[in-house]
């Protein structure tokens, strides 16, 4: 009897993934000659966890890949190899039709060029359909920052101590929501400032830091607490001081969006501004993207279009308008 994958959907990063474990199957499925989606599917998510994924990752994959087959299925394309070109460029007309966001649609792209490339690497079929489909095209709007008075005022207008110290923390040291949650108070070095991020994107760690006041406000959040030691969690609930989850997060900021009036106001909002006033503060871009945790300097080419001083010193250098005077 083949897998039959019930599929949800998935609302928090920190939902649990499907768990594949049933071997037997999977013995079958390497012999049949005709391979069906869902053991196609299931294969892939036993591969992403033998390499260690993220929980979020998995979920991730899950839900995405299984929507796109269930999409088949309403079509009656139950097997691997029935799947052509036509039909991944339909499937991505559906998604627009829908009204996804180009993030979203090509999100949903992504993952089904992952599913097939790796139906290659398993040996399930020759050739992947994807290779005559383009990616969906995705709008290159600048990002959203806030000003710094915006910021000052936002500090000015948020209540609690804690929550003024998430925004501060952010801001200084550039970590991601799921790394902010995960940190230990003992990850913290409130004498040099030094963060060791343990569980960053792709499990891998670094080092990033906070400055003078971030560590002073850190320091009186700490002592309020009963200076915890150094395994409790670094943000906790206000009520019964356990680990704040991901979704009390999302609470938190939008209660500050509330306080403050700054609708724009999120995680990945404060990273960004980070990225941003760190490059117009002259920081070398291969030191920013090591405390940002990326590989590469690819990433920051979107924080490079938001830095607003070259575009004014080449107006002041070079206008137009004003050398004809």
């Amino acid at each position: 009897m083949l897998l039959s994958l019930k599929l949800t959907p998935i609302q928090e990063s920190n939902q649990e993934p499907i768990v594949v474990n049933d071997y037997r199957l999977f013995a079958f499925l390497v012999q049949v000659p005709y391979m069906p989606l869902t053991g196609a599917l299931s294969l892939f998510l036993l591969d992403c966890q033998s390499r260690r994924l993220t929980r979020s990752t998995l979920a991730f994959y899950h839900d995405k890949a299984g929507r796109f087959i269930m999409w088949l299925a309403d079509g009656d394309i139950t097997h691997l190899e029935s799947i052509t070109s036509v039909h991944i460029k339909r499937y991505m007309v559906s998604l627009r039709d829908r009204g996804l966001t180009d993030h979203s649609q090509h999100d949903y792209a992504r993952v089904v060029r992952t599913f097939l490339a790796y139906c290659i690497r398993g040996e399930l079929i020759a050739k992947s359909p994807f290779t005559r489909v383009k990616m969906p095209r995705v709008a290159e709007d600048l990002p959203t920052v806030l000003s710094d008075e915006e910021i000052r005022s936002t500090l000015q207008r948020v209540k609690l101590q804690r929550n003024r110290l998430i925004i501060r923390f952010i801001l200084d040291s550039g970590v991601r929501a799921s790394e902010l949650l995960a940190l230990n108070a003992g990850d913290v070095d409130i004498d040099n400032g030094v963060v060791t991020v343990h569980r960053g994107k792709q499990q891998k760690a670094r080092l990033t830091s906070v400055g003078a006041i971030t560590r002073k406000e850190l320091k009186r959040y700490l002592l309020s607490r009963g200076s915890p030691d150094a395994k409790a969690p670094l943000i906790t609930t206000e009520s019964d001081d356990k680990r704040l989850s991901f979704m009390g997060l999302m609470s938190v900021f939008r209660k500050m969006q509330h306080e403050s009036g700054v609708l724009n106001l999120t995680a990945h909002t404060l990273r960004r501004i980070m990225a941003t006033k760190s490059l117009e503060n002259g920081m070398d871009a291969w030191v920013l993207a090591r405390l940002l945790g990326h590989a590469d300097l690819q990433m920051l080419r979107k924080y490079v279009r938001l830095n607003k001083q070259p575009v004014v010193r080449a107006s002041e250098l070079y206008s137009v308008v004003d050398s004809l005077d």
